[in-house]
């Protein structure tokens, strides 16, 4: 069975340094980097994001970077 990982950045919004996690990870894995827009710097516009990329079908897991915030 696969499995998505939705990877949520850090402070910088991009998600670039999921990179080498990225290149490591099995067939049966499929990423989703998620990257926030730089004109939204509301939390709920995020998460609005968020919601809308969570997998209807699949089992998935969130990994988030850096997160020290809410």
């Amino acid at each position: 069975m696969s499995c998505q990982v939705l990877l949520l950045p850090g402070l910088d919004g991009t998600g670039a340094q999921f990179g080498p996690l990225v290149a490591q990870l099995g067939s049966d894995i499929e990423p989703i980097v998620v990257s926030y827009p730089t004109t939204s710097t509301k939390y709920e516009e995020h998460v609005a994001q968020v919601i809308s990329l969570l997998p209807k079908t699949k089992p998935y897991v969130i990994v988030a970077e850096s997160y020290s915030g809410p």
